[in-house]
C-alpha cells in the first residue's frame, strides 16, 4: 500500500520530506562524528566546562548548569573526540535525545551522553 504524498513533498527511505531537501548520510556533510569521554573526571569550582546532555537546552549550551574539570585533566585524560572546537555541533544522545547546540569560543569537553559532529 503506497502512501499519498502532498504536493511539494517526496517520499524517501526516511519518510516524507520537502521536495527541495536531500536525504543523505551525515558522513557526506561531516568528516568527524563521535561522542565524549567515558572515564570519570575530577570536578572543580573553576576550570574547563564539562558538558553533559543535561547542559544542552533550547539550542544552547547551558554553562550555568555545567560542572567543570581541571585544565590538567582536560589536557592529559581526554582525546580530541571529547574536545569540541568552535562551530562544532553537539547532539544529545542520552536522556532527551536530539537536542542541538553550536560550540562557541569557550573551552569545553563533552561526556558520553553528547555526540560531536564536526567538519574538521
Amino acid at each position: 500500500m503506497s502512501a499519498e504524498v502532498k504536493t511539494g513533498y517526496k517520499l524517501t527511505e526516511v519518510g516524507v520530506i520537502p521536495e527541495d531537501w536531500d536525504c543523505n548520510r551525515l558522513e557526506e556533510y561531516f568528516s568527524f562524528i563521535s561522542y565524549g569521554f567515558t572515564n570519570p573526571m575530577p570536578t572543580v569550582d573553576h576550570g574547563v566546562f564539562l558538558i553533559t546532555a543535561a547542559d544542552i537546552n533550547n539550542g544552547k549550551i547551558q554553562f550555568e548548569t555545567a560542572r567543570k574539570t581541571t585544565e590538567i585533566a582536560y589536557r592529559t585524560l581526554l582525546s580530541p573526540k571529547s574536545k569540541p572546537k568552535k562551530n562544532d555541533i553537539l547532539l544529545t544522545k542520552d536522556g532527551s535525545l536530539g537536542r542541538l547546540a553550536l560550540v562557541g569560543d569557550q573551552q569545553l569537553c563533552i561526556n558520553q551522553s553528547v555526540a560531536l559532529v564536526s567538519n574538521c
